[in-house]
């Protein structure tokens, strides 16, 4: 049996934040509003714990390859799928409220830079190991 693809891994961390976006919904916004103008902490601790999951789980399953962000493109997916989804949907069924798509982009954001962290280091790593530095005397 063939071992599941880096997508497949992704997806499936993806329905672990799927979840935990609906836990840290509740402990940080609760009833109100996400972008309440007198909850601002709770905004960015919300937002900031979100981006923190996926910008991890996007490093870890880029890591190791040297190819370019956008080439990246089926772990991206995979990784964003079920929040993106998400949040059309519930952009689909009220569409006054976009907070939950906003909240996707968001966590987008965060997933294509720990793609472009995982990337730099990459190429960092190549770099040292085809010109290493020169020794002093």
């Amino acid at each position: 049996m063939k071992a599941p693809g880096k997508w497949a891994i992704g997806l499936l961390l993806s329905l672990v934040g799927v979840f935990l976006i609906f836990a840290l919904d509740e402990v940080f916004i609760g009833s109100r509003p996400v972008f309440a103008r007198d909850h601002i902490r709770e905004t960015a601790a919300y937002l900031g714990s979100l981006g923190a999951y996926f910008l991890l789980v996007q490093y870890g399953i880029s890591r190791g390859g040297s190819r370019g962000v956008w080439r990246h493109w089926p772990e991206l997916l995979g990784v964003n799928a079920l929040p993106l989804a998400l949040g059309l949907v519930s952009w689909a069924v009220e569409p006054g409220r976009p907070e939950a798509l906003y909240v996707a982009l968001v966590i987008l954001a965060f997933s294509v830079a720990g793609a472009a962290l995982a990337t730099r280091g990459a190429v960092k790593s190549q770099v040292k190991m085809i010109c290493p530095p020169a020794a002093s005397s």
